[in-house]
């Protein structure tokens, strides 16, 4: 690995010259293809009405190699599913060199395995519902709470009239509602920000996401699944809580560039000495180590 992860190198960064040439990853070859070319060409033209020098770089069409030929100097990723968001790409980035937004390599990895996420969580105290969800007219609303920086954002509630809120609901429906704010108590409210970055933790997540839950019969909430590289279109939930916060959305993918910066290059590695002359110097000093012995146990005997 060529990267090394320091949360405490994160800062504000005030010109955009700081962040470098910086590749938008984005399209991919999951079958959220479609909405990761939303996501990325709305991340691409926020940056740059920011003044970031940045690109756009499907990995479908051009290989990740060329990111460190192209002195690309950090990467905001905008991959959905399998091969963006679940360690795999963040590996790669790490050999390469190359500093990303978001969640690392595990957390990455932990938030696309559902079950361990939820194992996880409930080893924090943090509920989960069964791990299959068949919806009943007892079942409570669902409520989403994202994440930027280790702060929970203004939690939203989710009305749909289809039985779940799915992928069709979350892109391209129009009869989807969301409420922000949600309508919680403030005690409830802080309760619930509490459980989302007490699961997003727990499965190793960092930087910024999502956490989602649904409320029992008995307005409990329960954990369904976290997010980490939720989506960034004209649908989207973080940018909706970003804006209750007065972040609009140039601010809001401008904060997440900067989470690129717990990831920098490691130092070098120690040399090691070769396995053969660590053994031929051990047995040297073993063999000094008996001839010392031997010497002062003969001394005893002339004594």
């Amino acid at each position: 690995m060529r990267l090394t992860c320091d949360p405490r190198a994160e800062r504000r960064i005030a010109a955009p010259g700081e962040f470098g040439r910086v590749a938008v990853l984005y399209g991919g070859d999951s079958s959220e293809r479609e909405i990761s070319l939303l996501s990325g060409n709305a991340v691409l033209e926020g940056l740059r009405r920011r003044g970031v020098d940045a690109h756009p770089f499907d990995p479908r069409d051009r290989p990740l190699d060329e990111l460190p030929l192209r002195r690309f100097a950090r990467v905001w990723i905008a991959l959905h599913g399998p091969g963006g968001e679940d360690g795999t790409l963040q590996g790669a980035l790490e050999y390469l060199g190359v500093p990303y937004t978001g969640s690392g390599v595990m957390g990455s990895a932990i938030g696309m395995d559902k079950l361990r996420t939820k194992r996880l969580a409930l080893s924090v105290g943090v509920a989960s519902a069964d791990f299959v969800v068949l919806r009943g007219e007892e079942d409570g609303p669902e409520y989403t709470v994202s994440i930027l920086k280790d702060q929970a954002l203004p939690s939203i509630r989710i009305e749909t009239p289809r039985v779940f809120y799915d992928y069709e609901a979350k892109y391209f429906r129009d009869d989807t509602r969301y409420f922000c704010p949600s309508g919680l108590s403030a005690s409830a409210e802080a309760h619930l920000a509490s459980l989302a970055l007490a699961a997003f933790e727990a499965a190793g997540a960092s930087g910024w996401g999502r956490s989602d839950f649904m409320m029992d019969a008995a307005g409990r909430p329960l954990l369904l699944e976290i997010n980490t590289i939720p989506g960034m279109t004209s649908h989207s939930l973080v940018p909706m809580a970003a804006r209750a916060i007065g972040v609009d959305f140039d601010e809001l993918v401008w904060r997440v560039l900067e989470t690129s910066f717990t990831r920098r290059p490691a130092g070098p590695a120690r040399a090691k000495a070769p396995a053969k002359a660590k053994a031929s110097a051990t047995r040297k000093a073993a063999a000094k180590r008996r001839a010392a012995a031997k010497r002062r146990a003969g001394s005893r005997g002339k004594a």
